[in-house]
C-alpha cells in the first residue's frame, strides 16, 4: 500500500494556537582538545540471531539493501577535506557541529535541505542544572520500570543508563550557549500528568523550548547552528549524501562522505577524524518500512526521509537494530487536530463498530485503527461531555488527555461565536474552536453524525446501544475498559472527531555503542563512523512504538547523542 506523506511548513502563529496546543506537553562540559580516532575496544558485545535486514515482511528481496555502483571519479565535481563531516542538520547534527567546532575541529555539514529543519516541540533531561527539582533513585528506577514494562525485553538499558547520566549535562551545555538569543527550555508546566498509569509519575522532565522567533527543536537548532558558524563549521545545503567511502576494500576505516548537489555532480568530503551519521529516520521509504516496521505500514509519513543514512551505513557493513522498529505515531500532527486525542472516549470505525479498549497507552491507540479501511478513527461523544471529562482524568490520565489542559487550550484561542461565553467551560470554548476551524463535528441525532462522517448508522447505533449497556452495567465485558473510563452516548447534541495517526519519525536505526560508533554485524566497531539521532539505533527505543513514558525523549536523544558524538571524537 502506498503511503501519503505529509510535509509541513507551520507559521509560528499556526503553531502555537494548532501543534503547540497539541504538543504542549512536549513540549556545562569541560571542553577539552580534539583527539585522534577511537579505538574499537569499547564495543557493545552481545549478537541477536534475528536477522535485521535483506528482506522484506513479505520475504522479497529489499532493493535498498543492495549497493549500488561505486560513484565514479568523474562525477565528482569538488573535494573538500575536514576533519569532521556531519551528514544531516537536525538536531543531532547541529548540535554535534557544534560542540567540535567549539573544541576546535574542522568541521562539514552536509544538508539535503536548503535549510537546518528538525521538528518536534520539546526535549527531555534528566537532572537538569535548569530544572526545579533533583531527580532522586526511586524516579530513575520508576521511569526505567515503565520504559521495560512497555518496550519489553527489546530495550538497551546501557543506552537508556547513558541519557539518564549525561542529558541534563548535554541540555545544560546547548542552553548555556543559546539562552541569549532568547532560547528557554520549560521543564515544570505540567506535573499533573505524570500520575498517568503510562507516564513516568511526579517529575516534570520533558520541556517545551522556545524562542521569540521559532518553537520546538527549531528554536534550538536556529540559534544553535549560527553559533557552528561563527566558530568555523561549514554548512553545505541541497547536497543529499549518496555514499560513504571506507578503506581496505571496504574493511578498514570510513574516510569520506559523498553527497549529491542540486545538478548532479557529486561532493566529495574527506574527513579525517570521523563522518556522523544524523539523516533521520526512513519514515517515507515505503520498503524500508514494510521491513522494519511492517505493524506501522499503514500509517502516514510526517516528513520526507527515505533512510539514506542507513543504507549508506548499511552498505559499508553497519548493523541495523533489527525488526520490529518502534516509531514516534502522533494523531496530532496538523494544527487543526483537536485537543484530546488520547481521551477513552468511544471510538469507532467508519463501519461504525468499536475498535477496543480506548483506555489502553496513547502510544498503542493507534494501533487499534489498523484493521480499519481507512486506519482511522472516530470518537464519538454526548453533550454531557463536562460531566464525564473528570472521571476521565482522575488520578491523572497522561498525554493528551489530561495535557495540555482544556484551559490552556481555551485561554490560547480566540473565538468567533457572537454568542455570550461567559459561562462556559473550558471544554466548551475548546470544542467551539475546533468546531469552528472544521476539525471536529456536532449533530442533533446519531443518524446525522454517521452522516456526517460517512460512518455506516445502523452499524453505529448498535455500537452505541451496547456500549450504553456496558455502561449501565458498570463492566465492560467487551473489552475490560475500566468503568470509570465509561461513558453514556444519550444527550444530544452529539460530537465526533475523526483522527488519523501519522509517523513522525522512526526510531531505530545504525547499531550504536555507548560511544556513539557505528557497529557492524558481528558487533565491531567501523572505524571513523558514528550515527546519532533517529539514524541511530542501539535500542535507545524498543517495542512497536515510543512508550511515552517519558515524552520529549526523541528530540532529547538527539540533542544528547549529538554531544556525545562530538564529545568523543574530539576529547583528549
Amino acid at each position: 500500500m502506498e503511503r501519503k506523506g505529509i510535509v509541513m511548513d507551520i507559521s509560528r502563529r499556526s503553531f502555537i494556537k494548532g501543534a503547540g496546543l497539541a504538543g504542549a506537553g512536549f513540549a556545562a562540559a569541560s571542553l577539552a582538545a580534539c583527539k585522534s580516532e577511537s579505538s574499537a575496544s569499547d564495543a557493545n558485545t552481545g549478537e541477536s540471531s534475528m536477522p535485521s535486514t535483506g528482506v522484506n515482511a513479505n520475504n522479497a528481496p529489499s532493493s535498498w539493501d543492495t549497493p549500488p555502483e561505486p560513484i565514479d571519479d568523474a562525477q565528482i565535481s569538488e573535494v573538500i577535506d575536514t576533519e569532521v563531516c556531519i551528514l544531516g542538520a537536525g538536531v543531532s547534527g547541529v548540535v554535534a557541529a557544534a560542540v567540535a567546532a567549539e573544541l576546535g575541529a574542522r568541521v562539514l555539514v552536509m544538508q539535503n535541505k536548503e535549510t537546518i529543519h528538525s521538528q518536534g516541540s520539546g526535549a527531555a533531561a534528566f537532572n537538569s542544572q535548569r530544572q526545579t527539582e533533583n531527580f532522586d533513585d526511586e524516579f530513575r528506577s520508576e521511569l526505567v520500570r515503565l520504559k521495560s514494562l512497555y518496550e519489553g525485553g527489546l530495550v538497551n538499558h546501557e543506552l537508556v543508563s547513558l541519557w539518564l547520566d549525561r542529558s541534563g549535562e548535554a541540555v545544560d551545555w546547548v542552553l548555556d550557549r543559546i539562552e541569549e538569543d532568547g532560547v528557554t527550555a520549560s521543564f515544570d508546566t505540567y506535573e499533573n500528568w505524570r500520575e498517568a498509569d503510562d507516564q513516568a509519575k511526579t517529575c516534570p522532565i520533558s520541556a517545551m523550548w522556545g524562542s521569540p522567533d521559532s518553537m520546538g527543536s527549531m528554536a534550538i537548532i536556529s540559534a544553535l547552528a549560527p553559533r557552528a558558524e561563527s566558530m568555523g563549521a561549514q554548512f553545505i545545503y541541497n547536497t543529499t549524501a549518496r555514499q560513504l567511502i571506507r578503506e581496505e576494500g571496504g574493511e578498514g576505516r570510513v574516510v569520506a562522505a559523498l553527497g549529491e548537489k542540486s545538478d548532479g555532480t557529486y561532493l566529495r568530503v574527506n574527513a579525517s577524524k570521523a563522518v556522523i551519521v544524523c539523516t533521520g529516520g526512513y519514515e517515507a521509504n515505503d520498503e524500508m518500512r514494510d521491513t522494519f516496521m511492517p505493524h506501522a505500514n499503514r500509517f502516514k509519513a510526517l516528513s520526507d526521509n527515505k533512510g539514506e543514512g542507513l543504507q549508506m551505513g548499511r552498505w559499508v557493513g553497519a548493523d541495523i537494530d533489527p525488526a520490529p522498529h518502534a516509531s514516534n505515531i502522533h494523531y496530532n500532527y496538523l494544527p487543526s487536530d483537536p485537543f484530546g486525542s488520547g481521551l477513552p472516549w468511544l471510538r469507532v470505525n467508519k463501519e461504525g463498530k468499536r475498535l477496543g479498549n480506548e483506555d489502553i497507552a496513547y502510544s498503542f491507540l493507534p494501533f487499534l485503527d489498523i484493521y480499519s479501511e481507512e486506519a482511522a478513527c472516530y470518537q464519538i461523544f454526548d453533550a454531557d461531555y463536562d460531566l464525564y471529562y473528570p472521571r476521565m482524568i482522575d488520578h491523572g490520565a497522561g498525554i493528551f488527555r489530561s495535557v495540555p489542559s482544556p484551559k490552556f487550550v481555551a485561554d490560547a484561542v480566540t473565538l468567533q461565536t457572537t454568542e455570550d461565553t461567559s459561562s462556559w467551560s473550558d471544554l466548551d470554548k475548546t470544542w467551539q474552536y475546533y468546531l469552528e476551524m472544521g476539525s471536529m463535528v456536532r449533530a442533533d441525532s446519531l443518524e446525522e453524525l454517521a452522516s456526517q462522517f460517512g460512518i455506516n448508522y445502523e452499524e453505529l447505533q448498535k455500537t452505541v446501544d451496547r456500549y450504553n449497556e456496558l455502561y449501565d452495567a458498570g463492566n465492560d465485558v467487551d473489552f475490560g475498559k475500566k468503568p470509570e473510563r465509561m461513558q453514556a452516548i444519550r444527550k444530544a447534541p452529539f460530537y465526533g472527531i475523526r483522527r488519523e495517526a501519522c509517523v513522525l519519525g522512526t526510531l531505530n536505526g545504525l547499531v550504536i555503542n555507548n560511544r556513539m560508533q557505528v557497529l557492524d554485524d558481528k558487533r565491531k566497531v567501523i572505524p571513523g563512523l558514528y550515527a546519532a539521532g533517529n539514524a541511530s539505533g542501539g535500542r535507545f527505543f524498543g517495542g512497536i512504538a515510543q512508550a511515552m513514558v517519558a515524552p520529549a525523549t526523541t528530540i532529547s536523544r538527539a540533542l544528547v547523542w549529538g554531544y556525545l558524538a562530538a564529545l568523543d571524537i574530539c576529547q583528549a
